[in-house]
C-alpha cells in the first residue's frame, strides 16, 4: 500500500523549481532547481492550488530580495521554506502548529542540502529569534490568517512583501481588509481552482 500511495505523487515542474520525491529516480532538467520532498502526513507537496500559488510568488519575488529573510507561517512539510532558501533567501523561519509536521520539515531540510542552520522551524509557542522579515508567506486558511494579521504585521519589515494563500475567492475581501488594517497595501494576485493568492507590501 505504501508503493501505491507513493505512486500517486508525481513530480511537478514550475518555472524555476522541480519538485520530486525520494522514491522517484529520473533525470531532472538541469535548468531547474530540484526540491526533494518526503511529505509524510504534512501538508505541502506542490499539488494543491494554494501551494502552487505560493511557489509562483516565491519564484518571482525572491530574486528581487535575494538577500532577504523569509517567514513561513503554516510551513507544513517545509516545502515553501526550502524553496525560498534554494531561490536565495539567506534565512528562513517556518512556523507550524503540528509537531509531527515540524519533524517532517526538518528531515526535508536535511534531504535538500539546506541543513546549514539557515532554515529553522518553530511551534507557535516558541520564540522566533529574528524580529523582522523582508518576506512573509502564509498558506493556512482564512480565519487563522485574519487572526494572525497583527502578528504577521509585527514581524514584517516596512516595505516588506507578503503573500497569503489558503483563501477562497469569496473570503478574499475579508482577509484583505484585515491586513489593510494591520498596515499592508493589499492586492489580489492570482486565482486557481477557486483559491486566490493575496499579496501585499508593508507600509512604511
Amino acid at each position: 500500500w505504501v508503493k501505491k500511495v507513493q505512486s500517486t505523487f508525481k513530480p511537478i515542474a514550475f518555472k524555476k523549481i522541480y519538485i520530486t520525491f525520494p522514491w522517484r529516480i529520473e533525470p531532472i532538467d538541469p535548468s531547474l532547481i530540484p526540491v526533494i520532498l518526503e511529505p509524510g502526513s504534512a501538508f505541502g507537496t506542490g499539488e494543491h492550488p494554494t501551494t502552487r500559488l505560493c511557489i509562483r510568488w516565491l519564484e518571482e519575488v525572491v530574486t528581487e530580495h535575494s538577500a532577504g529573510k523569509l517567514l513561513d507561517y503554516g510551513s507544513g512539510s517545509g516545502i515553501l521554506s526550502i524553496i525560498a532558501r534554494k531561490l536565495g533567501c539567506t534565512e528562513v523561519a517556518g512556523v507550524e502548529i503540528d509537531r509531527d509536521a515540524v519533524k517532517i520539515a526538518k528531515k526535508n531540510v536535511d534531504a535538500n542540502d539546506t541543513a546549514d542552520g539557515s532554515v529553522q522551524f518553530y511551534l507557535p509557542s516558541e520564540p522566533i529569534p529574528d524580529a523582522y522579515y523582508t518576506l512573509t508567506v502564509a498558506n493556512i486558511l482564512a480565519l487563522p490568517l485574519i487572526q494572525l494579521a497583527p502578528t504577521i504585521a509585527l514581524k514584517t519589515t516596512a516595505g516588506g512583501r507578503l503573500a497569503l494563500s489558503g483563501v477562497l475567492a469569496r473570503q478574499a475581501l475579508e482577509v484583505s481588509r484585515a491586513y489593510t488594517e494591520a498596515g499592508f497595501e493589499m492586492h489580489q494576485a492570482w486565482q486557481e481552482g477557486g483559491w486566490v493568492l493575496l499579496t501585499g507590501r508593508k507600509r512604511s
